[in-house]
């Protein structure tokens, strides 16, 4: 989650899955310390040869690895909508395989003025974990970062909101959070960072209970087949586990990303989903 420049008016992905602090021309940062971007092969950010298609990098996307053995992560925690510092608010760095956290990496407790600051040791891949943010009346958080983080940032600052918000939302839609399920809400980058439109999502551990919603002009639509402007959804009521997000083109049903996130009962997972590196099914 973060505070943003979408209004919650205009798109939950104002608060949710869209920390992007990570780059320099992301869309929607607040100017954090750069650390990584999504990069082709020849080195270009956002594609092949300086291609200007929205997914012209897919099939030569590369990530940057590290150098250091480890990295701060630093920024803000505020309550949206608004900015209103969120202080006592616990933030843990979570390894990816550690489902529920049991040997958090590093963990901190925000200031008066919402400021954390985390130490985490890192391989080459850098941090491919989460972090997790709990306490007060929010709904829980488990931000993933792509790509990895491979050095410091110090301003990743961001925006969380009360369980009762997202609630809200959903009910615009006519659905219910189930707390013993799982919540998983993605935003899309193209090649250039900008939002994925036109972009179908797909989860491998759906079932009768779980509904997908595409943010159309700031509400979710359950009977949408892609993504709108904000390139913005929400897997409402998943089973908990690892869950495989793959994203394609809806027009042609090319693969553009993939990637395994965690998931907790009661917890949202928010992830930025860019284009990924590797061969895709």
């Amino acid at each position: 989650m973060r505070s943003g420049t979408i209004p919650f008016g205009v798109a939950l992905c104002a608060l949710l899955a869209c920390s992007d602090d990570q780059e320099t021309a992301g869309t929607g940062g607040t100017g954090g310390t750069t650390s990584s971007s999504t990069t082709s092969s020849s080195g270009g950010t956002g594609g092949s040869g300086g291609d200007a298609t929205p997914f012209g990098c897919v099939g030569s996307v590369s990530w940057p690895t590290a150098s250091v053995s480890s990295l701060q992560v630093a920024g803000n925690l505020s309550l949206v909508p608004g900015a209103t510092p969120l202080s006592g608010i616990t933030v843990r760095a979570c390894a990816k395989g550690d489902a529920v956290c049991t040997t958090p990496l590093d963990e901190t407790v925000t200031a008066t003025d919402g400021r954390y600051s985390l130490t985490l040791p890192i391989a080459a891949v850098g941090f491919d974990g989460y972090l997790e943010v709990t306490g007060g009346s929010l709904i829980g958080d488990l931000v993933h970062y792509l790509p990895p983080l491979v050095s410091d940032v110090n301003d990743h600052s961001f925006g969380e909101i009360n369980l009762t918000t997202y609630d809200a939302y959903l009910s615009q839609a006519g659905l219910t959070r189930d707390p013993a399920r799982a919540q998983v809400a993605v935003t899309v980058l193209d090649c250039h960072r900008q939002p994925g439109n036109e972009i179908a999502l797909a989860v491998d551990t759906a079932d009768g209970s779980t509904v997908l919603g595409y943010d159309l002009g700031g509400a979710l639509d359950t009977a949408a087949t892609a993504t709108g402007v904000s390139g913005f959804a929400v897997f409402v009521n998943l089973p908990v586990g690892p869950a495989t997000i793959t994203a394609s083109i809806a027009a042609t049903g090319e693969p553009v990303a993939e990637y395994v996130v965690t998931t907790r009962a009661n917890f949202v997972s928010s992830l930025f989903l860019p284009p990924t590196p590797g061969t895709l099914p």
